[in-house]
């Protein structure tokens, strides 16, 4: 008798006293199966998910091993927890002697099957920490100090830097949710700060009553502000700078233009009197004329002109409130 007929004889002798009762078998053995092929086998196990056979293969212990590597496929050296959301478990297959041989499957092919066909819900936790850079913020203040549109940086800013832990969820890889749990401040931002000189302007009367604006007049472009008032009230200079002229000046007629820097310049015509000179520093606020009707115009008020780099533009929008 060859080797293969002894074990299938002793097999068979075996099983019969099992099932006659004659012999107990432990619950923790299997008992083999003979195949209709002549192959013995123990009974292979299903991996299942929420109670559904999901892949076959030779033993619970390699069930276990397919839940972990499938777990393993998406944690890395941030992962702190993984879990697998499904309730998974092991089943033994109904096989009976006399059965076809089933198909089972090997550790890496059934792991790859449940993270191909998306049967598991793998949730991973991440810890992660990243570090990031604090912008600095830019303070600017105005002064009269200096030129409009000059500007002088008192303070260099400086960005700032800190560690920002982040807890990641991931399902199956995607990220889910993200939460900061904890920053640590490195250094901190310095910020910068800058003295601007400003164009605001202030009203060059003491009442600021326009009767013409500017824009588009009588076919023709008007380039400032009439603003009505008394002949003799006084025309002061609507912000520091120095006068390039004191004359009279054509349509004009007596005309004051103060240069402000930084390409503003402003314009008081139609005075009555010249009080700067030609030349002339003068503040913001200072009297520089008095309100008249001289060259072309129709009764006593104070055409007031502003030009950026020699293009006239409305004043209003540079005269503070």
């Amino acid at each position: 008798m060859n080797r293969k007929s002894m074990v299938l004889a002793g097999l068979v002798i075996a099983l019969f006293s099992i099932a006659a009762g004659y012999v107990r078998c432990p619950e923790d053995i299997k008992i083999p199966v003979l195949l209709a092929n002549g192959e013995v086998i123990t009974k292979p196990c299903y991996v299942t998910v929420d109670g559904e056979n999901v892949a076959l293969v030779d033993d619970e212990k390699t069930a276990e091993k397919v839940m972990e590597q499938v777990k393993s496929e998406y944690k890395n050296e941030s992962t702190v927890n993984v879990r697998i959301r499904e309730k998974t478990d092991v089943e033994n297959m109904d096989l009976k002697n006399g059965d076809r041989k089933p198909e089972v499957l090997t550790e890496h092919e059934a792991a790859r099957q449940l993270v191909e066909d998306g049967s598991v819900t793998v949730e991973t936790v991440e810890v992660v920490a990243e570090g990031k850079t604090l912008e600095y913020e830019t303070v600017t203040t105005e002064s009269e100090e200096l030129q409009p549109g000059e500007k002088q940086i008192v303070q260099c800013g400086e960005n700032g830097f800190l560690i920002e832990t982040k807890r990641i969820v991931k399902e199956n890889g995607n990220q889910v949710s993200e939460e900061v749990i904890d920053e640590q401040v490195i250094a901190e931002a310095v910020p910068e700060i800058v003295i601007s000189g400003t164009y605001a302007l202030s009203a060059p009367l003491s009442q600021m009553r326009i009767t013409s604006g500017f824009g588009p007049r009588w076919g023709r472009m008007h380039n400032g502000v009439d603003l009505g008032m008394a002949a003799g009230s006084p025309v002061y200079a609507a912000k520091a700078g120095t006068v390039t002229h004191s004359g009279y000046s054509g349509g004009f007629g007596n005309l004051i233009k103060i240069d402000h820097g930084g390409g503003m310049e402003t314009y008081y015509a139609h005075c009555s009197s010249l009080i700067a000179a030609e030349g002339m520093t003068v503040e913001k606020g200072q009297l520089i004329a008095t309100v008249g009707s001289t060259g072309n115009s129709t009764g006593p008020h104070l055409h007031f002109e502003v030009r950026m780099a020699g293009e006239p533009c409305d004043p209003i929008q540079w005269i503070e409130e």
